[in-house]
């Protein structure tokens, strides 16, 4: 399985433990323990393993706070999947994690921990069960419209049956784990991972027809995926034979995928005032919106303990680059990191030099962000024309920003 996909079957995961992170501390006033939870998350962002330690330090000091014990069990079960931690470990940090919390979404993340460590499926399967039939009955939020609810109780049964299929395939039973990928693939169906899942199916049991189909729509989704390609050139001569080029009909769908992804995504665009803002950088350097009148401006929006926005950096680093010659275009980048001073270290772990500001509630709530991480798009005039939320791979991020710098600027951009 190439990176790209390994990145795509953690981001969907990652967005969801990045927003629940979120929306657990930033939206409170965080007490001092608070903080230092916080703090702790945020320093050993690339060390699960002291982060365990860490983590069963502060809950041992504080053994009567549930607040603290019910994120930092889930924060540690996190670790441990990064870690790849031997079964037994797992899953007693699955059983802590279950302790604290019971809901349908809790018993999804648990599922999806045995999914990626491929450990007891039996176990995961009932868990997995147990996630689909209380997030189908999950009511609506009074905060949200019927149209968002749809959306996101779409979302939510596509990743229950998504890990379902992972754990049936596990378990060697292909019909079923294929049933429960179409289920997926139905209500999620622009995801390749799903497709690419169901690929390595048919082709391990012999449907190759059905195989190279899935590859097909995958790469319709994502053209450079490297499993997809290796998937279209292994089964496109066996299962057409020689007679046809595979290389024609692979430029062919590629080039009608790319076209109709520009089209989805040039129609998403928008018009809504960009909120004002008055932000400092740890240096002192002030920016605000009113000092790209006349520019347009990318804003992204990200924190160090975001996963899927981590992946993206690369991708942030060279548009920052690649933008230094376009006088009339800037970038700027805010941090929703509570604990600011963690990011210029980072940065210089990672040499980027793109500019970064910290962000609060406010300004989350201001630009209607949905999560992390998100691209929004503001015009010479101070609107938005486009906001994105999601993780792309660096090469379709690089791509999509072009084709929408493109619309906004009238001219194209690289």
């Amino acid at each position: 399985m190439s990176r790209n996909t390994m990145y795509a079957l953690l981001a969907m995961l990652g967005i969801a433990a990045g927003t629940l992170v979120w929306r657990q501390w930033s939206y409170k006033r965080a007490t001092g323990t608070q903080q230092a939870l916080t703090r702790i998350l945020e320093q050993t962002d690339e060390n699960p393993g002291e982060r365990i330690r860490l983590l069963d330090s502060i809950m041992a000091a504080h053994p009567d706070d549930a607040t603290i014990r019910r994120v930092a069990v889930y924060q540690k079960l996190r670790a441990h999947v990064e870690l790849r931690s031997d079964s037994a470990t797992a899953v007693r940090a699955i059983n802590d994690f279950l302790s604290t919390d019971t809901s349908g979404a809790a018993f999804n993340f648990a599922s999806s921990v045995y999914a990626d460590l491929a450990i007891n499926a039996p176990e995961g399967l009932r868990y997995a069960h147990r996630a689909l039939a209380e997030v189908r009955e999950v009511k609506r939020p009074r905060d949200m419209s019927e149209i968002q609810w749809a959306q996101q109780r779409r979302m939510m049964v596509g990743e229950c049956h998504h890990i379902l299929g992972r754990l049936y395939a596990l378990s060697g039973q292909s019909r079923p784990a294929l049933a429960a990928l179409r289920a997926a693939a139905d209500s999620v169906p622009d995801s390749p991972v799903i497709l690419l899942r169901m690929a390595e199916i048919h082709e391990r049991t012999g449907q190759l027809d059905s195989a190279l189909a899935s590859y097909m729509q995958a790469l319709r989704l994502s053209h450079a995926d490297t499993t997809a390609l290796a998937g279209f050139a292994r089964l496109y001569p066996a299962v057409h034979g020689p007679a046809v080029d595979p290389a024609t009909v692979l430029d062919t769908l590629v080039t009608h995928a790319r076209a109709k992804r520009k089209a989805d995504l040039l129609a998403q665009r928008i018009s809504r005032p960009a909120a004002p803002f008055d932000l400092t950088t740890l240096a002192g350097r002030q920016y605000r919106l009113s000092d790209f009148r006349g520019k347009t401006l990318v804003l992204y929006f990200w924190a160090t303990w975001c996963g899927p926005c981590k992946r993206q950096l690369p991708a942030i680093q060279e548009a920052h680059t690649r933008l230094k010659s376009h006088k009339d275009i800037e970038l700027l980048t805010v941090s929703f990191d509570q604990h600011f001073e963690v990011v210029p270290p980072f940065l210089a772990r990672k040499r980027y030099d793109f500019p970064v500001v910290p962000g609060d509630e406010s300004l989350y709530k201001s630009y209607l962000l949905e999560g992390l991480p998100t691209c929004a798009v503001v015009d010479s005039t101070g609107t938005i024309r486009f906001k994105r939320l999601g993780n792309s791979d660096a090469g379709d991020f690089m791509e999509e920003l072009g084709w929408q710098l493109e619309a906004v600027t009238g001219k194209p951009v690289w």
